[in-house]
């Protein structure tokens, strides 16, 4: 008899906090949005590429921002493509009235033209990821988002150096092309120091550049560590490639040595 009283009453205050509750709805200005798909023929190219955008829903509007300008300011895209013909850097967010703007995701697009140039590893790239040619480097098409492509040339090591070795070339920069998916312990580099050298092997110039890598990002994404140095006609290259050290502390294989994967050095 004790229990089903106390069965009953507990039925009873089940009861009376289902009458009482009140349904809760998400508000229109807490919802954010989400990109359209965009979608870009060509990373690399020689006269010019093309970026596509997927439908938006009605009463949403796409915005660009060039980011290689000071003034960073947004244009609306009133049309399902876009034709470029210069390297650039853009930034795209979707908006609508009452809704949070969706996050910016930037697009790097570089003009450029294959190069004669010879390549060397100066480090042994890591098992399995070392079938690709060392061509696979310059020849000016992206790998996909999945590292086992055989676009992606895999390290697993403190430091990795490359050699280039051009014949008549001017060039203003470098731009070094990564894969982030830290889900399969990838990261991107810490920093990279070129350095260029005359045929005597005086030292021409040396620039290094640094990269943040330790950041937590839950998406697969290609990026690009950019060196600049102004327009040179050396006849080597290095490129000292510094991985970040160890994986950290809020992943689960923190303190082991993680991947490097690359797909492209860029002449700029």
């Amino acid at each position: 008899m004790r229990f089903q009283v106390v069965i009953v009453l507990l039925e009873s205050l089940l009861v009376l906090a289902c009458s009482t509750s009140k349904p809760t709805f998400v508000q229109q200005g807490e919802v954010q949005l989400s990109l359209p798909q965009i979608t870009v023929d060509r990373v690399f190219f020689e006269e010019e590429t093309i970026i596509r955008f997927g439908a938006l829903t009605q009463g949403l509007s796409l915005y660009v921002t060039d980011a290689m300008t000071h003034g960073n300011s947004e244009q609306l895209i009133n049309k399902n493509n876009l034709k470029i013909s210069q390297s650039s850097k853009l930034l795209f967010c979707a908006k609508g009235s009452g809704f949070i703007p969706s996050e910016a995701v930037k697009i790097e697009l570089f003009k450029t033209s294959k190069r004669n140039t010879e390549l060397s590893f100066l480090s042994p790239r890591a098992e399995p990821y070392d079938k690709a040619e060392a061509s696979v480097l310059f020849d000016l098409q992206k790998a996909s988002r999945q590292f086992s492509d055989r676009g992606w040339l895999g390290f697993k090591r403190d430091t990795v150096q490359i050699e280039l070795t051009l014949k008549d070339e001017e060039i203003q920069g470098v731009a070094l092309s990564f894969l982030e998916d830290q889900k399969s312990w990838i990261f991107g580099p810490a920093s990279m120091c070129v350095e260029g050298f005359g045929e005597s092997g005086t030292l021409l110039f040396s620039d290094t550049v640094a990269f943040d890598p330790s950041l937590q990002k839950e998406q697969v994404s290609f990026r690009f560590l950019e060196s600049s140095f102004g327009s040179s006609s050396p006849h080597k290259l290095r490129l000292t490639i510094v991985p970040l050290a160890e994986i950290p502390s809020w992943h689960p294989g923190q303190g082991s040595r993680p991947w490097l994967f690359i797909d492209e050095i860029v002449l700029l």
